[in-house]
């Protein structure tokens, strides 16, 4: 009986697919695959949300102050740039004394 019991554990076990046991494992490069990718749509919905927000916080402003933030951030990039005012605009400018 012992032995009978015995030889039917061992058939039921050769006979139960190993795989179906194991988890799945991802490979290394597919891991990080994901994670950059989803780093990259995290960043890019950040971006988003940031420039949804600069787009808000300009339709909240008046038609004045809109233009003078439209100017001076021209004039933040010219000198970002590290360019010259055009000349003729420097030509017809009042000059500040």
């Amino acid at each position: 009986m012992n032995k009978l019991f015995r030889i039917l554990i061992i058939s039921a076990a050769f006979s139960m697919p190993l795989q179906s046991c194991a988890q799945k494992q991802k490979s290394v490069k597919k891991m990080q695959q994901e994670h950059f990718d989803k780093q990259a749509e995290q960043k890019k919905a950040a971006e988003d949300a940031r420039q949804e927000g600069l787009k808000r916080h300009k339709d909240l402003q008046t038609k004045e102050t809109q233009k003078r933030m439209k100017r001076s951030a021209k004039e933040a990039r010219r000198h970002k740039d590290n360019r010259r005012v055009p000349f003729l605009k420097r030509l017809f400018t009042k000059k500040r004394r």
